[in-house]
C-alpha cells in the first residue's frame, strides 16, 4: 500500500534537506533518520493492516522519542512505539478511541546498534506487536489506521524527539498477517536470534540454580 514517502521534520513540519542513505542496511541500503522522519502516505487503510520494518537505533533512546506512529494527532487517535525512558526500553502505547488517556500496552527492548524487525498487525479492535517474529503483545486497539487522516509515520510525530538511526525493508499491507506469516518474513534469521536468546537465558538459569537465591 501507499506511494512515495514524505520526509518531515519535527512537529511534522516540511523538510527541505537531503535524504541520507547508507550501504550498511539490513539488506542493501537503508535510510538514516535523525533530522527528519517519514510519512508513508498510506492513509485510511482500515481496520485490517500490517506494518513491518527493520530498524537500528544508533543512540540511547529518551522518553517518548518516537520510533513509529500509526494514526493521527488531531483529534488524537494513535498507537505508537516510543522510548520509555533513557536506555533501550521501548513502550507500545496509544491514545484516543478505546483509550481515554495515554495507555501503555506493553514494553520491549531495542538495544542500540542492533537490527530488529518490528511488525504491527491489526484487526477490528485488536492490535498485535512482534519483535523479530516473536509475539510481544496482543491487546485492545483503537483502530488507528481507520480514518480519513490516519497514516503511518516512522521516526517522527507531532510532539516528540525524532528517532536517530536506520530503517530498512518497510512494508505496509491492508490485511492482518497471521503469526506464521509474520515469522516467515525472515524465519531462519528469527530462529537464530531466538536460539541465541534462549541459550543466554538458560546460562543465566544455570548460574542462579547454583546460588543460595535460586528462588
Amino acid at each position: 500500500k501507499g506511494g512515495t514517502a514524505t520526509a518531515l521534520a519535527k512537529n511534522l513540519n516540511a523538510y527541505s534537506g537531503q535524504i541520507e542513505y547508507v550501504d550498511a542496511g539490513h539488506s542493501g541500503k537503508a535510510v538514516r533518520l535523525g533530522n527528519y522522519g517519514l510519512q508513508l502516505n498510506t492513509k485510511n487503510i482500515g481496520t485490517d493492516y500490517t506494518v513491518s520494518f527493520w530498524m537500528k537505533n544508533e543512540e540511547q533512546l529518551v522518553g517518548n522519542q518516537v520510533l513509529a506512529l500509526l494514526g493521527y494527532h488531531a483529534p488524537e487517535n494513535w498507537i505508537a512505539l516510543s522510548g520509555n525512558r533513557v536506555g533501550s526500553v521501548v513502550k507500545f502505547w496509544g491514545n484516543g478511541g478505546a483509550f481515554s488517556t495515554h495507555t501503555t500496552l506493553s514494553t520491549l527492548t531495542l538495544p542500540a546498534m542492533e537490527w530488529h524487525q518490528i511488525t504491527i498487525t491489526g484487526t477490528d479492535g485488536v492490535v498485535s506487536l512482534y519483535r523479530d517474529g516473536v509475539l510481544v503483545s496482543e491487546t485492545t486497539s483503537n483502530n488507528p489506521l481507520s480514518g480519513e487522516n490516519a497514516d503511518v509515520y516512522l521516526g517522527v510525530n507531532y510532539w516528540d524527539a525524532l528517532f536517530v538511526g536506520l530503517v530498512d525493508e518497510v512494508r505496509v499491507y491492508d490485511l492482518a498477517m497471521t503469526q506464521e506469516e509474520v515469522q516467515e518474513q525472515a524465519l531462519s534469521e528469527f530462529q537464530a536470534a531466538f536460539a541465541a536468546q534462549a541459550e543466554q537465558a538458560l546460562d543465566a538459569a544455570d548460574l542462579l540454580a547454583a546460588g543460595q537465591h535460586a528462588d
